[in-house]
């Protein structure tokens, strides 16, 4: 980040630039209102040789203020188009969510199973009590024979069913907290990599400095291709 003192006039002239320009993002397009920061960016950055004049000046929300950091507007284009390329190359995330996803479900089906389960086990409990004690014929105790042993036959496909589920959700649920702090440590050092192997790119293939002029981002991109 560039940073040094700036003087009276140039904060006179920086502070008039903020007030008199619609607060929207020359490099994101974001339409800047309520708690977003307003900042006013230097095209051309002051370390290398940018000066505070209005033709160097543009409208930015504070998070591409922070990216672009010391690289001129065309360098920015080519970071952000190489950011873009390179966002479709990594799959680490998807994994991960894939993972996160699965035991997920693992956990949901093992709960839904072992509610199921329970379910049944009242149901045995409450045929065994009617047989025990209610009357009834041939043909109802015929019924309620085969519908016992329906659900007794139910209750054993859960039982396995469960054991599976049960140990898949051990296994898997007890590290989803782990999962998901590896995928934010992953996401931090991907990041941080990544932002300084493209901003390298970008600033490699813009040696050559053009004089301050106010340009749409997205053209610069385009042209960048």
């Amino acid at each position: 980040m560039c940073e040094r003192n700036y003087t009276y006039e140039e904060k006179k002239l920086i502070n008039g630039f903020k007030l008199t320009n619609p607060h929207v993002c020359v490099y994101c397009g974001k339409e800047l209102k309520g708690n977003d920061i307003v900042t006013v960016d230097h095209k051309v950055p002051v370390c290398k040789g940018g000066e505070t004049v209005e033709i160097n000046l543009a409208i930015s929300c504070h998070p591409c203020n922070q990216e672009k950091d010391d690289m001129t507007v065309e360098e920015y284009a080519i970071y952000k188009q190489k950011q873009q390329e390179l966002n479709q190359k990594y799959e680490v995330n998807k994994l991960i969510d894939d993972l996160i996803e699965m035991q997920t479900r693992i956990m949901t089906k093992s709960a839904e199973i072992n509610s199921m389960l329970q379910e049944v086990e009242k149901e045995i409990v409450s045929l065994q009590q009617e047989i025990m004690y209610g009357n009834f014929n041939a043909c109802e105790g015929f019924i309620y024979t085969r519908t016992l042993n329906e659900l007794l036959l139910k209750r054993e496909e859960l039982k396995i069913s469960k054991i599976g589920h049960n140990h898949m959700n051990a296994l898997m649920g007890n590290h989803k907290k782990s999962t998901i702090d590896l995928k934010n440590k992953i996401n931090m050092e991907t990041n941080k990599a990544q932002r300084l192997f493209i901003k390298m790119i970008a600033i490699g293939k813009c040696k050559k400095k053009s004089k301050p002029k106010a340009v749409n981002i997205n053209e610069l991109a385009q042209s960048a291709k």
